[in-house]
């Protein structure tokens, strides 16, 4: 006949756990009624303006295209056409992809999630930057894409609970 886990095991020769309840304490007074810890309001407030202030480049980047249509127009030769691409590049986006980018977000959780999002927005935002430099209409679209990869998780991020 077969042993057992329970046959296998030798309780008798097992380290012995003295747990201490006194070291486990709870702070009561600055717990809530229902268990979590009171956060100071501090924390609270430097934590809303974090968020708040998250997505305060991107839309400096969305909304300084239309002023400068016609420099960029006059300086790199480009058409009404091309600048349309420009200025749509990282709303395209966000017709697909927020649905990917929340089953990401439930996947891996916020706080990964915002970091990789702002990431990405930085390095789309270093690409956009990078092609005013070398006059390149194209590098700057492909940086607006990827700002809008992180624009559209970001956003889905903020208007989640």
């Amino acid at each position: 006949m077969a042993r057992t886990y329970r046959e296998d095991l030798d309780t008798e020769n097992l380290p012995k756990l003295d747990i201490n309840v006194q070291t486990f304490q709870i702070d009561v007074e600055n717990t809530a009624t229902n268990g979590y810890v009171k956060v100071p309001n501090l924390y609270r407030y430097v934590a809303l303006a974090c968020i708040i202030s998250l997505p305060l480049g991107t839309n400096w980047t969305q909304s300084s295209l239309g002023p400068l249509k016609n420099t960029l127009r006059n300086e790199w030769d480009i058409s009404n056409a091309q600048f349309g691409v420009i200025s749509s590049a990282d709303a395209f986006v966000n017709t697909v992809f927020p649905i990917l980018g929340g089953l990401i977000l439930d996947w891996w959780g916020p706080n990964i999630v915002t970091l990789c999002c702002t990431t990405i927005i930085l390095i789309g935002s270093l690409i956009a930057a990078g092609s005013t430099i070398n006059n390149m209409w194209r590098l700057l679209v492909s940086g607006h894409v990827l700002m809008g990869f992180g624009i559209a998780v970001l956003d889905s991020l903020r208007n989640r609970r």
